[in-house]
């Protein structure tokens, strides 16, 4: 059996009573199932003071319920390899933890709060939760001014429980100063059309997927593009693609990839690539972690539009964050919940007038797009689609040169690419040109 912490009638006493059972169990404390919370914390600081012996557990009776309290378990200094499942109890509060010495840890990463409580966690990692994660209370986020997606540099201490706890913050958003408690959030800045194109060069345009997509679809700061098409038609290579021309060629834009629940193999093969500006979460996590991920990532590239920034976010496939195995009461909830907040990741792009801009592009399954349909299509200004009968000749890009187009492409195109694109689809609308055949020349 692990070894617990020290613990104090304080940190005792905010628990909730089902955790402090658990603990009285595991310390042998008697009947810890039946006492009241006053007498089961006087039993469990007695136990730890030796003043009381503690009684072996009894096999009678209903099956204990399974609550996890290893956050209370002693830990070394040199940690175990880091965990992916890390159990953070929100009413653990730093002023009453016992810290296992005065040595302060630095630490950098992005903030995720919880509602409605609004207590947090600094994350090292925005695919998961990590042993590197820094906990921050109700009060450090008041006081602070901190909010969803702030990039925060800090110092914490390790608690006897082993998780970090932040001592003092050093710097918000690459500032040593706080945020403006007022500051506008991007949902309230004006926006305009879409008026400079983003230039998605790849040298000497020796990708022709990228090629394609900026003669045919220009995508402009501040644009919403959803590449629509079935499986196997290549939407999360074309997403790839125009995610690394922009990292490589376009000096002022951010980007930012999300593969979610994926393939290992395929995550390795987009990270040799994107590296750093890729966040994925593998299809062995659980649905919850991909959520999280995904509301991370959109909270952080918010912040910096906000801050005048050219953001790009570029999503491999939206589809994974349904579910879709089956059809119950459960499902269709978590599925509306999904849909809200792709919607609000779309009505948060937007060109910022006299400002920076958040654009992004997401790959997602037709039949989730048919299905809400209604939903999607009004906040989509730029539709690349994909067809399976090119996908099936092995005819790629897939792209399906008539039915994709960018709301106000005129603004967008060089006058000679504007005429060019629009003289090829009327050609493959007259039956001149085969669609394959335009492809391929390209």
């Amino acid at each position: 059996m692990s070894e617990f912490i020290k613990f104090t009638p304080e940190l005792l006493n905010g628990q909730n009573i089902s955790i402090l059972r658990e603990i009285g169990r595991q310390l042998g404390v008697k009947s810890s199932s039946s006492k009241p919370k006053e007498e089961l914390i006087l039993s469990i600081l007695q136990i730890q003071e030796g003043s009381l012996e503690p009684v072996a557990p009894s096999k009678r009776g209903a099956p204990a319920k399974n609550v996890d309290v290893s956050a209370f378990y002693l830990r070394d200094w040199v940690s175990e390899e880091p965990s992916d499942e890390v159990l953070y109890i929100p009413n653990i509060v730093k002023d009453v933890l016992i810290f296992r010495d005065d040595n302060v840890i630095e630490s950098e990463g992005v903030v995720r709060l919880v509602y409605p409580e609004q207590y947090g966690f600094i994350l090292f990692d925005m695919s998961k939760r990590t042993d590197k994660d820094v906990f921050i209370t109700k009060q450090n986020v008041c006081a602070n001014n901190l909010k969803d997606g702030d990039l925060v540099k800090c110092t914490s201490k390790l608690g006897q429980n082993g998780c970090l706890y932040l001592d003092k913050i050093i710097s918000v958003n690459g500032s040593d100063k706080l945020p403006d408690k007022d500051r506008i959030s991007i949902n309230d800045l004006p926006a305009v059309y879409p008026d400079k194109k983003i230039p998605l060069y790849d040298g000497d345009y020796k990708n022709k997927g990228v090629r394609i997509v900026d003669l045919f679809t220009p995508i402009g700061y501040g644009q919403r593009v959803a590449i629509i098409g079935e499986r196997f038609t290549g939407k999360k290579t074309l997403v790839k693609d125009i995610a690394l021309s922009i990292k490589n060629n376009v000096q002022d834009a951010i980007v930012y990839t999300i593969l979610l629940g994926e393939s290992p193999e395929l995550i390795s093969d987009f990270k040799k690539e994107l590296g750093d500006v890729l966040v994925a979460t593998s299809f062995n996590q659980d649905h919850e972690d991909h959520i999280k991920a995904f509301t991370t990532v959109c909270s952080r590239v918010k912040r910096l539009a906000e801050a005048g920034k050219n953001v790009v976010l570029a999503v491999g496939s939206l589809s994974n964050l349904f579910v879709n195995s089956i059809n119950s009461d459960n499902a269709i909830k978590e599925n509306e919940k999904v849909v809200s907040l792709i919607k609000k990741a779309f009505i948060s792009a937007k060109n910022i007038e006299n400002g920076g801009s958040l654009t992004i592009i997401v790959g997602i399954d037709k039949k989730d797009f048919i299905k809400y349909e209604s939903e999607f299509a009004p906040l989509i200004n730029c539709d690349i689609i994909l067809s399976k009968e090119l996908a099936s000749k092995r005819v790629f890009p897939a792209i399906d040169l008539v039915s994709s187009f960018t709301e106000r492409d005129n603004v967008l195109s060089q006058k000679n690419d504007y005429v060019s694109a629009n003289s090829v689809r009327k050609a493959i609308v007259d039956g001149k040109i085969d669609l394959g055949d335009a492809i391929l020349e390209y």
